[in-house]
């Protein structure tokens, strides 16, 4: 039986439960056949299939066995179209593969613009009328062969019949992005919510909404009025003011208790004026507890999230074991934060998930320019111009964060010549990129200086790192990207601080000119520094940031990021991070350099963490200073991804300062 439904065709979910009924299943006469032979339907399996199991009457579906079959994602559906769908339409019309051609790009845009299915069966029809208008055109004598590409694909289906939501560009008070599931597959939710003056204070819904929907979202208005305190609200706010919830009209009704995060955060948003990242999209049940319960359909959600550019989906801890369901690809370019109880959900918590996504986005970027198969790009491709530009196109559109890049005609000009050591062994040049931000105009004299450590690849230099030290090594910028994403955090939340970010960048390699142990540089400051060491690169290049930080932004207190020291590791495993403050260890630093000021490492190998930041503290001219060695806690070794660790901690400060 397929497509158990009830609509003008008729209603075969209740003719089942019709002839399931034991007083009557005993006796049944096919009329079709003519013969008053009585079939015993207990004897009898019926397979049944249905775009969407909530659409069975409840009484069927308990007597049923059901098998969910995952809808096709769009790689597959792209498989079965190139090594199936099109052989079989050629063969059908007596048409030869190099007659008519499609790109894949084509057959990607004929998946998302004009089909809106879990299968393939569209798919199917519309190549397939494709390839009947060709035979027209090769019947007139118009071509002899074509091309279908993206260009000249609405030339034989017209105008596109679908557009899958996308997310807005900004984040906006009220408005939240939940996950929907539907028969055809995954898409997201927009849900704008405000709140107005009015006396009754009820709650308004309109849009597509399902009937469950709707009592999630009254469900969600109990749960924010029984903690307004917890949350920040307003005493009186319910009582003066009505709620209008709007999930706008889509070619779908939306339906199912999914959304229950979604709409409580967007209630949230709009009563607090706390805007929620439009990057972030949020699916699971929430009860008049907070508990948030298990959701169904988190591939297809999964992967409408990633069809739509969004980079974290926050899902139910009961789900956990779906996401294995969930294709690699998407797996791999999204972050996934799961939530037992709706208070675990914070803004700092997204913004923390968001920056580990800085860690390997820039990444990203430049893998979708080239359209290239890797999910992380090799580090001969990622550079300090393209780390650079991927954090000036994240902030420089962003009216509360000014952004400067410094190129190598102005690192030189600065005299950063520890930085420019560094990279003398690069064939690519170094950057230097500045983040502004002032919420304390009253207090524009009291700034903080984050400095990061930005190596896009560490070799080590002459003094050569092992082979099995290198192989996360593309990850040495680590401090550079969370000193930049902390900003994340001053953009959402606001804080009444002054901060500015400077991430050094540039990569540590061998080369004619790469610097040579025991070579002797003079840093910004003016201090000479004997260089011992070429794979104590990180505090080179922190120390010029250091300096400039204090004498051309003024800053008043400096935190460095780095992943500094293998001795961190070794002291603290790779679930700590090394927090260092102003203390005496410089002593051993000038005792072991003999014609320079200072060495860039302590005679005594044991002290590498303390020693990496003692050296540090010599540059900071007496400020209030604190060190930060996230070596051990920067990357996830065995998935070979950052983790944005910091972030959060960075964060925190900010609003506790």
């Amino acid at each position: 039986i397929d497509k158990i439904s009830s609509d003008y065709r008729g209603d075969p979910a209740y003719a089942l439960l019709e002839i399931l009924d034991p007083n009557q299943n005993k006796k049944f006469i096919d009329n079709y056949l003519g013969e008053e032979i009585p079939y015993n339907l207990t004897e009898v399996m019926f397979i049944c299939t249905a775009n969407d199991a909530r659409e069975i009457p409840l009484p069927l579906l308990d007597r049923m066995e059901t098998i969910p079959l995952s809808s096709y994602t769009k790689d597959e559906k792209l498989y079965i179209a190139k090594g199936h769908l099109i052989p079989e339409s050629l063969k059908k019309y007596n048409l030869n593969s190099e007659q008519i051609i499609f790109e894949d790009q084509a057959i990607l845009d004929i998946i998302e613009y004009y089909t809106r299915e879990a299968g393939v069966r569209e798919l199917s029809r519309q190549i397939q009328l494709i390839v009947r208008k060709f035979i027209v055109q090769l019947i007139c004598n118009k071509v002899e062969k074509v091309t279908i590409t993206s260009k000249n694909l609405s030339d034989y289906l017209k105008k596109r019949k679908y557009e899958f939501t996308q997310k807005q560009k900004d984040p906006q008070v009220g408005v939240v992005v939940g996950l929907a599931y539907t028969g055809y597959g995954g898409d997201i939710l927009p849900i704008e919510v405000v709140y107005y003056p009015r006396k009754e204070g009820e709650l308004e819904l309109t849009g597509n909404l399902g009937d469950i929907m709707k009592e999630s979202a009254h469900i969600a208005l109990s749960y924010i009025k029984a903690n307004q305190k917890k949350f920040g609200i307003e005493h009186g706010i319910f009582s003066q003011n009505g709620i209008h919830v709007h999930v706008p009209e889509g070619a779908i009704p939306k339906e199912g208790p999914s959304a229950g995060i979604a709409l409580t955060s967007a209630i949230i948003s709009a009563l607090t004026s706390k805007r929620v990242p439009q990057d972030v999209g949020m699916t699971g049940e929430i009860t008049l507890h907070g508990h948030v319960e298990a959701i169904g359909g988190l591939k297809e959600k999964a992967i409408a999230a990633h069809r739509s550019g969004l980079k974290t989906i926050i899902i139910p801890k009961t789900n956990e074991k779906d996401i294995e369901d969930i294709p690699l690809e998407v797996r791999r370019e999204l972050k996934i934060i799961m939530v037992r109880e709706y208070e675990e959900f914070s803004e700092e918590k997204i913004i923390q998930a968001i920056s580990e996504g800085i860690l390997f986005g820039a990444h990203q970027s430049i893998n979708y320019k080239e359209k290239e198969d890797e999910k992380d790009t090799p580090p001969n491709k990622l550079h300090a111009k393209e780390f650079a530009e991927e954090i000036e196109s994240k902030f420089n559109k962003l009216k509360s964060v000014e952004v400067e890049i410094l190129d190598k005609k102005q690192i030189e000009k600065n005299k950063m010549g520890l930085l420019l050591a560094v990279n003398a062994g690069s064939h690519y040049e170094p950057r230097v990129v500045i983040l502004r931000y002032f919420g304390d105009k009253k207090n524009k004299k009291n700034i903080l200086g984050l400095i990061g450590k930005g190596i896009t690849f560490d070799s080590g230099g002459y003094n050569l790192k092992p082979s099995p030290a290198l192989e996360t090594m593309k990850f040495d910028m680590s401090g550079a990207a969370v000193v930049c994403a902390s900003f994340l955090g001053l953009i959402h939340q606001k804080p009444a601080i002054n901060v500015v970010a400077i991430a050094c960048l540039t990569e540590n390699t061998i080369g004619g000119h790469a610097t040579l142990t025991e070579s002797v540089i003079t840093s910004m400051s003016g201090k000479t520094v004997e260089i011992n060491n070429t794979d104590a690169e990180g505090r080179l290049v922190l120390t010029d940031g250091i300096t400039y930080a204090i004498k051309k932004e003024k800053v008043t207190k400096v935190i460095t990021v780095a992943t500094l020291t293998g001795a961190c590791v070794l002291a603290l495993g790779e679930k700590t991070t090394g927090i260092m403050t102003n203390n005496q260890n410089t002593k051993a630093l000038k005792e072991n350099t003999t014609i320079a000021d200072i060495s860039n490492i302590a005679g005594n190998r044991h002290m590498g963490a303390s020693s990496g930041a003692a050296f540090l503290q010599e540059f900071v001219t007496g400020l209030p200073f604190i060190h930060c060695d996230i070596a051990g806690t920067a990357v996830k070794a065995k998935l070979k991804r950052g983790t944005g660790v910091m972030v959060k901690t960075l964060i925190e400060l900010f609003n506790n300062k």
